[in-house]
């Protein structure tokens, strides 16, 4: 989940249920002037997610994440984001058609970002592809099966004042996909050759 401010602000938070560290929340944040941060609730968890992605900095802070409902509160540190969730669109109800073993099968997830991304990713998520495979910072092989997308709605704020408009912005360049411009739960398997 995440989203993305006309100021530069772009925020990516993940919610890992399953890891060799047990389940987490994490929140990897790139900043107006470039500058990627991350923003991790231990030192293994850090350490365990700037492996794979690229920072400038991290901080190890309280992170939560809390659903009620379609709402989502996303605490880290200085930063808060609030998430209402838009109801379920094309996207949703077409990922939704996918039996999961074979969604989070790396053989299908490659076959169809080769194939299905082309057609539906500009049509239906606006930016984010359907399904993803790339390298990792450390060059460990990665898969992204995308599961569900929904649209948000989304405010943010640190201690310095509100973040502004969701909206584009310079992409983050925290790994080899991007997350879409705007506001948007996706819920995403990751699937990786060797973890660190």
């Amino acid at each position: 989940m995440g989203a993305a401010f006309r100021s530069g602000h772009r925020i990516v938070v993940g919610r890992w249920s399953e890891s060799p560290l047990g389940g987490f929340c994490d929140v990897m944040w790139r900043q107006p002037d470039g500058r990627r941060v991350l923003l991790a609730p231990t030192e293994a968890v850090r350490d365990f997610v700037g492996g794979h992605y690229r920072f400038e900095d991290s901080h190890v802070v309280p992170v939560s994440v809390t659903r009620n409902a379609d709402f989502i509160e996303i605490r880290a540190g200085e930063l808060a984001l609030d998430l209402t969730l838009r109801p379920p669109g094309a996207a949703s109800l077409l990922l939704a058609l996918q039996p999961t073993r074979l969604a989070i099968d790396p053989r299908w997830i490659s076959l169809v970002d080769a194939i299905l991304r082309p057609l539906l990713a500009p049509r239906l998520v606006r930016g984010a592809n359907t399904h993803l495979s790339g390298t990792t910072r450390i060059g460990a092989r990665e898969w992204y099966g995308i599961g569900d997308y929904r649209k948000a709605d989304a405010t943010a704020a640190v201690s310095q004042g509100d973040l502004g408009p969701v909206g584009a912005c310079p992409s983050a360049g925290f790994g080899f996909s991007e997350f879409p411009d705007g506001a948007a739960l996706v819920r995403v398997t990751a699937l990786f050759d060797r973890l660190t």
